[in-house]
């Protein structure tokens, strides 16, 4: 009797899959990136999830207007919302990551506890290219352009500090004094002109040779490619890439 439960069980899992849309299919799987990567269990303790397609194509439970998660951080004790989104791309330069009613429920959600949006952005939505948090409080429209996106740009292959976490609600949307010097540097110095993406110090701008000879040297001890590193190649930013990707989003975006 066993074994035809199990068939059973399979045929009925098969079938649910094949009359789930895709779009809910890359949703779900954003979502377990979502938990497994960037608010992993050692860090955040999951107060809250909303269901799945299955669940409310049957019937509908109200918590799932609410965004994807609730978490605790478990050094502070803090609770704050995620909504998390997959996109392909941009489209004519903006990503619209909700409609406008569900925008608005996110605005009241946000004004008693802490709302973030978390999009992934290219390649697949379990292993995303790139990955954006954006504090709520600082969304004013639905539609995200690329150039206000620059910002928010994190590690994509490692859960995000509490420290880290929070430090985004607290920054001010504007860019400061000392990356606005950055970038005047930038543009000043010489077209070919990159960055070891250890040290910052000046090297030929060749991203299959992001690191100077002796950052290399150290590097080469473990080769690892997903190591994370401290700066852009291209324009000497700070950013958390790594051999395998040396370019900041911004850097990538304009090439």
């Amino acid at each position: 009797m066993g074994i035809f439960d199990s068939f059973k069980k399979a045929a009925r899992t098969f079938v649910e899959d094949i009359n789930t849309p895709e779009s809910f299919k890359k949703g779900q799987k954003f979502e377990d990136f979502t938990r497994e990567v960037i608010f992993s269990v050692d860090r955040y303790k999951l107060i809250k999830k909303t269901h799945d397609y299955k669940q409310n194509s049957i019937d509908f439970v109200q918590d799932s207007l609410e965004p994807d998660f609730k978490f605790e951080c478990k050094d502070t004790g803090k609770q704050f919302y995620v909504e998390s989104k997959f996109r392909t791309w941009f489209y004519q330069g903006k990503i619209e990551f909700c409609k406008n009613d569900q925008f608005k429920r996110l605005q009241e959600i946000n004004k008693k506890e802490p709302v973030f949006i978390l999009i992934g952005l290219d390649g697949e939505p379990k292993d995303p290219e790139y990955v954006l948090l954006i504090p709520m409080s600082d969304i004013k429209s639905n539609s995200l352009s690329e150039e206000f996106l620059e910002n928010y740009d994190i590690a994509h292959n490692v859960s995000i500090p509490q420290k880290k976490l929070w430090s985004l609600v607290d920054q001010s949307s504007k860019k400061d004094a000392k990356e606005i010097k950055t970038k005047i540097a930038t543009f000043q110095k010489k077209p070919d002109t990159g960055y070891c993406i250890r040290c910052k110090d000046e090297l030929k701008i060749d991203v299959k040779h992001p690191f100077c000879k002796t950052c290399y040297s150290e590097w080469n001890k473990h080769k690892n490619p997903t190591h994370i590193e401290k700066y852009c190649h291209i324009c000497g930013n700070a950013n958390k890439g790594s051999f395998a990707k040396p370019v900041c989003y911004s850097c990538y975006k304009s090439q």
